[in-house]
């Protein structure tokens, strides 16, 4: 399940969980992003109770993007104990965003 954050309750359901967060920054009208929303819904059923999923609209939501220096969308990052862990930019395939995952979980 994907939550959707904005920049006033990103602090609490994204730095203040208990349990890793990986964070989607998109936008409605960006293709790639569109492309990449069903990769990440369907990703986050099998991490569910494991990884919270989180999506945010960077036109709506300009503050985080810019604190976290996001410059391309979609990029996803990974945030664990209320620090970022690590960011990939455009993860279009399954494959591509369970490897860094994994990679960055463990």
């Amino acid at each position: 399940m994907v939550i959707s954050v904005n920049d006033e309750n990103f602090k609490e359901d994204v730095l203040n969980s208990d349990i890793p967060v990986i964070v989607k920054l998109s936008a409605d009208w960006c293709p790639y992003c569109r492309k990449f929303a069903p990769v990440f819904d369907k990703v986050s059923a099998e991490y569910e109770g494991k990884v919270k999923f989180i999506a945010m609209d960077v036109d709506l939501s300009p503050e985080t993007p810019k604190e976290y220096k996001v410059n391309t969308i979609p990029t996803v990052i990974i945030f664990r104990d209320g620090e970022k862990v690590n960011e990939y930019i455009n993860p279009q395939t399954e494959e591509i965003l369970k490897n860094f995952l994994r990679e960055n979980l463990n």
